[in-house]
């Protein structure tokens, strides 16, 4: 897949926010090296503590700009829970060609998922949509999500990858288990979404606005457990709308197919047993459980898509607040 550039540079315009996020990284608690090579690395959270505003500028950065994100109270039935609410004025090329992390680095034991518009300068990456963003650049920023600080011959190859000098390669570090690495990865809500559209035969490059919101999830110190927690947020409690430059003959058949028959099957039947302690028996003896159904299946609790040509609007799932107390710890 090709979605055409626009001409102007993704990495220097994510360079903007990341020099404000170095120009204040008191207030940001993050912490700064620059390394014997000249690359400079901004721990967000691994030994620095960061924080909800790390959080929100990380990802705003893994954007490259044209994505804002901030932390919102959103009402959940009768609970008032923090959110990170997305907003994004170019989609195909900030999310899916900067903001997912499709960059999967183990480079000599250092293992890293990496997002960033530095994918765009990587020619040789298996990264699924690597050539959504092709740019030449002579500065690269890519975000790391990890669980150590990457060595110095381990940025020298990130360098070399992204054809850039180290002292033009910012690496912004984080563990998933961190304030602000958990923040990014709940403002994937929009990307998790498209990602699932475009999987099922949507064109991204037709996407041309989108927002959307998921609670962020507690904050623990068990890498799986979070990623976990994660993914349900986005599943059970994620909201994804996107404007889309097309006719609106096939829209809704397309969000129609945005979540798996069988995780629909699975929550009417959770529905049901609600209602029935005769189906509540009969899932429980079942083994069903609503946090373990496939991992494929990805798309945020309710999609939209709107018709920019008919005004239209086609929507599909809807949000299980019960599943979401689950998953993030709600007592």
């Amino acid at each position: 897949m090709f979605v055409s550039t626009p001409r102007f540079s993704f990495n220097r315009s994510a360079l903007k926010l990341v020099n404000n996020l170095i120009g204040d990284a008191d207030r940001y608690v993050i912490s700064l090296e620059k390394l014997r090579c000249g690359a400079t690395l901004i721990d967000t959270g691994l030994a620095a503590a960061g924080g909800f505003r790390a959080g929100e500028i990380v990802s705003e950065i893994s954007q490259c700009g044209y994505g804002r994100a901030k932390i919102t109270p959103v009402q959940y039935e009768n609970k008032v829970l923090p959110s990170v609410f997305v907003t994004n004025d170019l989609p195909a090329q900030s999310i899916l060609g900067s903001q997912y992390a499709g960059w999967h680095l183990n480079f000599e034991g250092f293992r890293a998922d990496a997002s960033g518009p530095g994918r765009a300068l990587v020619k040789d990456s298996e990264d699924s949509f690597h050539n959504v963003l092709c740019e030449e650049s002579d500065v690269a920023i890519l975000l790391l999500e990890t669980d150590e600080k990457p060595r110095e011959n381990v940025v020298l190859e990130i360098a070399e990858k992204c054809r850039v000098s180290p002292v033009n390669l910012f690496l912004i570090v984080f563990s998933i288990t961190s304030i602000a690495g958990s923040i990014q990865a709940c403002a994937k809500v929009v990307e998790a979404g498209l990602v699932r559209l475009a999987e099922i035969g949507l064109d991204p490059a037709l996407v041309r606005y989108a927002w959307g919101y998921a609670p962020v999830i507690s904050f623990l110190s068990n890498p799986d457990e979070v990623k976990e927690r994660i993914k349900a947020s986005i599943r059970f409690g994620g909201v994804a709308d996107y404007v889309v430059d097309s006719e609106d003959d096939h829209l809704g058949e397309l969000v129609s197919k945005a979540h798996d028959s069988a995780l629909r099957m699975l929550q009417e039947a959770k529905r049901l047993a609600d209602k029935n302690p005769l189906y509540k028996d009969l899932l429980q003896e079942s083994g069903a459980d609503m946090l373990k159904i496939d991992p494929n299946v990805a798309a945020p609790a309710t999609v939209t898509l709107r018709s920019l040509k008919s005004g239209r609007s086609f929507s599909s799932g809807e949000i299980d607040f019960a599943a979401v107390q689950r998953a993030i710890g709600i007592m």
